[in-house]
């Protein structure tokens, strides 16, 4: 069965269908915005000068810049980040709301202080979009994240540091913020060993003995006769399952350094997966037309006056039964509004009048596919 939507306004009609374009897709609505992803926590700032003073203003001058350089790094999708060197001139000072010490210790020439940095939300936005600097400050739902640093030869004394270097990351305000947990014995090696290779029921192990949905085991394999840091993420995150593989270099001596290194990158892994997929949300929003419709498509080679045809069937589920409806573009130069993949963006023509409504397709029209409107 075939119609076509109706509403009483745009504006009705683009909100309405593009609610159920996401439901239809599968797509949940991502919860309001929250001001938590503006703060940087735990930011580490260091500064020597001629005598303490200066130095604790230095150190905080060049903390507050830098960790608003995080800030953006944290909220700005990869792909923009060269947008990002129109905001060299931005002084973070104008922007802090606030700043508190979680430790400091100082001499008579040299300050080093670990710092939380608040900024203010409506601030940033301000000028992220007057930049015109696409920003995704949306935090994903809770996962837990449990380090495990698994037997073998220099593993002794590992597990420590690899805990801490997670535990001195800000993983409350991050994009995706984690609760850190410890290994329970009853996850044995073999479960864990299921679970970075993707096989068997790992997952399902960790769910029933955790009691939760979203858990990301950070699994770390130290080859010391190769030199080598092998880590993996994997489990579920908000954005689905993960299987994520990286090694390092492990320079003698420097055991602890791969470890922080490997935390903080895979930190910027969990961020990046949910960047991507919140920014493909907001380009298929932004690109959603008055009339958002599940539809058929149909081209015909016989040329008109004003170009090729193009027809397209489109459908809403209605409670009464009725005939279908198709309707027929006019005045269209080529016909490239869908493929057989599907799922791909569809530029209607507006206003109405460019329509034209009948019960079947027209001889020598063929059949091209289907797609969402988005």
């Amino acid at each position: 069965m075939t119609i076509v939507f109706e509403a009483k306004s745009m504006l009705a009609r683009a909100a309405a269908l593009a609610a159920m374009v996401l439901t239809q897709s599968g797509a949940a609505l991502a919860v309001p915005a929250s001001d938590k992803a503006f703060t940087v926590a735990n930011y580490p700032v260091e500064a020597r000068a001629q005598d303490a003073v200066t130095a604790k203003d230095r150190a905080m001058t060049d903390g507050q810049q830098a960790a608003f350089r995080s800030l953006l790094k944290r909220i700005v999708p990869v792909t923009a980040y060269d947008s990002l060197k129109r905001l060299k001139s931005i002084k973070a000072a104008d922007l802090i709301d606030g700043v508190s010490i979680r430790s400091e210790r100082n001499s008579s020439t040299e300050y080093l202080a670990s710092l939380d940095f608040t900024f203010q939300p409506d601030g940033v936005r301000t000028i992220l979009r007057r930049e015109g600097v696409p920003f995704i400050d949306t935090q994903a739902p809770e996962a837990l994240l449990i380090p495990v640093v698994r037997e073998g030869a220099g593993a002794a004394g590992a597990a420590v540091t690899w805990t801490e270097a997670w535990q001195n990351l800000d993983v409350v305000h991050t994009l995706t913020p984690l609760k850190l947990e410890k290994l329970k014995p009853e996850i044995h090696s073999d479960t864990l060993r299921s679970l970075t290779d993707g096989t068997g029921a790992a997952e399902r192990i960790l769910n029933g003995e955790y009691k939760a949905g979203l858990i990301v085991a950070a699994v770390a394999d130290i080859d010391v006769p190769g030199k080598r840091l092998h880590v993996t993420l994997a489990g579920r995150d908000a954005v689905g399952p993960i299987n994520w593989k990286r090694s390092y270099r492990l320079a003698s001596g420097e055991q602890a350094y791969a470890l922080e290194l490997a935390a903080v990158v895979g930190l910027g892994v969990l961020e990046g997966r949910w960047k991507a997929v919140q920014a493909a949300r907001a380009a298929a929003s932004r690109r959603s037309p008055g009339r958002v419709l599940r539809c058929n498509f149909w081209s015909s080679s016989q040329a008109s006056g004003s170009g090729t045809r193009s027809a397209a069937s489109c459908s809403k589920p209605r409670a009464s039964k009725r005939s279908a409806l198709i309707v027929f573009l006019r005045a269209v130069r080529t016909c490239r509004y869908a493929t057989p993949a599907g799922r791909r963006g569809l530029p209607m023509p507006w206003p109405p009048e460019a329509w034209r409504f009948a019960t079947k397709a027209e001889p020598g029209f063929s059949a091209l596919g289907s797609s969402f409107i988005v």
